[in-house]
């Protein structure tokens, strides 16, 4: 017995091929504009946040500078170069802590002066 085949031929029309390259095509350029844009926005993030170290560092600065200005240092029993300048002329004879008030005694001409923190607060 001989033995038959059939063959049978899909045709895809040319109108289905089309749309779904045009899908393939939109779905690729949408993956690839949000990529784009989470890059975009991670830069964006990157910047704000440097820019914030800049700022914080400046005004780190800035507050380290005006005590420094007005006698205080970071590191305990360092004297700023006010200070030290202040106490090497002989201006402040000496300074010390008692009962939790500041003694400062200045000199003046031959007087000497007793300055304590509740009479100048």
């Amino acid at each position: 017995m001989p033995t038959t085949a059939t063959i049978t031929t899909i045709t895809t029309p040319a109108v289905t091929t089309a749309a779904a390259t045009a899908a393939t095509t939109a779905a690729t350029t949408a993956a690839t504009t949000a990529d784009a844009a989470a890059d975009a926005a991670n830069s964006i993030d990157s910047q704000a946040n440097a820019v914030g170290d800049l700022f914080r560092g400046l005004i780190s600065a800035q507050i380290r500078s005006a005590r420094e200005d007005h006698g205080y240092r970071s590191a305990v029993g360092v004297p700023s170069p006010r200070l030290a300048s202040i106490a090497h002329r002989g201006d402040v004879a000496s300074s010390a802590h008692s009962s939790s008030k500041q003694h400062l005694v200045a000199k003046s001409g031959d007087r000497k002066t007793l300055i304590t923190n509740e009479e100048t607060a």
